[in-house]
This record gives structure tokens, sequence and C-alpha cells, in this order.
């Protein structure tokens, strides 16, 4: 019996929009027969999400692919996605010997892996907490990865001294004693204690700010209509969920190419009689300045 490939989905950074990624790409994998695995030295196929907003974010995800670079197997394949590929792949392809994917040519994966089930009909869940040991383990073996190259012991010694440690400690350990001690070591907490809907309701940024290199991979906004996201919105209210968040490039420029903005939804979703917490991350500034006193209005109500 032929054994089983293994894929391991690992994350350089990890924002709600990678996370969603990775869990669609568990999916995917189990659909076809794989394995998924946190280890990379244990993988067929290593698929590191990446981060290129800025040049910050840009060198962190290209510090952690070295390291995976260098515990793969020889026989395995390395794949970087996110949104760095878009953003700068001349780089990616002349560090490293890898293949370069995108949010929109995931379909690549279909013909590397001889797919029966296609990446297209996988669906991107709303819900991660079916996903929540994998995206904890996966954050937690980076520390770990993280500190034996940091710590520059043996391979061995590393081993020894993390059996014998909480996991509480390392990323303490790490931010003590690495000069750069800002890799989100602490992004996976709320999903690992928290059951969080995800509502994607917009794709694309027609943004032009100079520190974000988001609009060059993304493509131009495209809104998903009010009505889509209020029915996806209650659904999962009516399953129990208590906390809600909405994701995009830009959750404030929602609206904008249809005619509408993100006041307009906002007031259609607190139109909801249940009680339950509102989560975004990307809302830029110029949408808190222009509708301020529209969101004073939602807010204080």
């Amino acid at each position: 019996m032929t054994k089983p490939k293994k894929a391991c989905i690992s994350f350089a950074i990890g924002c709600p929009r990678s996370m969603l990624d990775a869990a669609r790409l568990v999916d995917f994998f189990k659909e076809n027969g794989w394995k998924t695995s946190t280890r990379i030295e244990e993988a067929d196929m290593v698929l590191v999400a990446t981060c290129g907003v800025d040049v910050t974010h840009e060198n962190k995800s290209m510090k952690y692919l070295s390291i995976a670079d260098r515990k793969r197997r020889k026989d395995s394949s390395l794949i970087a996605f996110g949104c760095l590929p878009g953003i700068n792949e001349p780089r990616l392809l002349n560090e490293f010997h890898l293949t370069p994917i995108t949010r929109r040519s995931f379909n690549r994966l279909d013909k590397m892996i001889n797919a029966q089930v296609k990446i297209r009909e996988i669906t991107i869940p709303n819900d991660l907490s079916g996903y929540r040991k994998h995206i904890i383990e996966s954050f937690r073996r980076r520390e770990r990865y993280f500190v034996e190259k940091e710590l520059e012991f043996s391979k061995e010694f590393c081993h020894k001294l993390l059996s014998i440690m909480k996991w509480g400690s390392i990323s303490g350990l790490v931010r003590g004693l690495s000069y750069d001690n800002s890799y989100n070591y602490r992004s996976y907490e709320f999903y690992e204690n928290h059951a969080c809907f995800n509502v994607r309701i917009a794709t694309g940024c027609d943004g032009s700010c100079s520190y974000c290199a988001l609009r060059l991979v993304c493509g131009p906004l495209i809104s998903c209509p009010l009505d889509i996201i209020v029915n996806v919105v209650r659904n999962g209210l009516s399953k129990g969920y208590k906390a809600i968040r909405l994701i995009a490039e830009d959750v404030g420029s929602w609206g904008q190419d249809i005619g509408t903005d993100i006041t307009a939804l906002l007031r259609e979703l607190f139109r909801n009689d249940e009680s339950f917490k509102l989560l975004f991350d990307d809302f830029s500034p110029r949408w808190l300045v222009k509708y301020f006193p529209e969101l004073l209005d939602i807010f204080v109500e």
C-alpha cells in the first residue's frame, strides 16, 4: 500500500487572510488523499504563507523561508503563497528554488499534485475553530524553528531544551535573545480561545498608499453585495457564534465600487437584535477620517 504524501502548511506571517487560505489548503490536500503536517522536515511539499505588505514583513518572510529551505527534505518541494509572490517574485526566485503562488493562482496546485478534487471546488471556511489545532501547532512549530536558529546551538541540545520548556516560555525566550522580536508570536491566541465566524466582504484594493504593496497583488476592489454579507452574518449568529470578523484587504473601503460605503453595511449588521462582537483587522485611516461622524453615531447607538 502506497504511503500517503504529506503537506506542511506553515506561516511566516499569520494574517486572517492567510489563515483562511491555509485552512482551505488543509481541506484541499485532505480531499486529495494527502496528510497535513506542521513539521517541515517530514513533508513532501512545504507551503509557507508569506507577506509583502512592506519591506519589514517581506524580510521576515524571507528569513522564515530560509529556515524552511534549510530544514526541508532534499526531495521535497517548497512553495511560497500569500501576497509576497505577487509583490516581489524576482527576489523569491533569486534566493530560493521554490514555486511562487498567489491567491489568484492556487489552481497551479491542481497539476502539481494531480488533484482529483480541484482547488476551485474547495470553499473558504467561515469558521477556523476546526483548524485550530493545525494553526496553533504551526505557530508553535515556527517558534521552535526560530529558537533553534537564534540560539545557534546544536540540534540535539535544542531538542532537549525545548522538551523541558513550556510553550508559553518559548516566545519569551526568543524575544529576549533575538534582535528581531516582532514576529507576531501571539497572533494565534485569539483562535485558541474563541470561535470566530469569518466573513469575506471584499477582495482587492483601490488605494495608493506609498507604504503598502498589497495593491500590487490583490487587484481592484470587488465588494460583496450587502444582502449576501448580511445573510452570511445572520447564518453565523444563528449557529451560536458571538464574534464576527469582517475580512478584506481594506474593510473600510467596502462598497466604494458599488455605490455605497462601510457605514451602510455596519448599520445593517447592527439592526440585528442579537449581541455579538464585530472584529476587523485592516481598516484604512482615510475611511475613519472620511466617515468619522457617521461611525461615531453608529457605535454610540
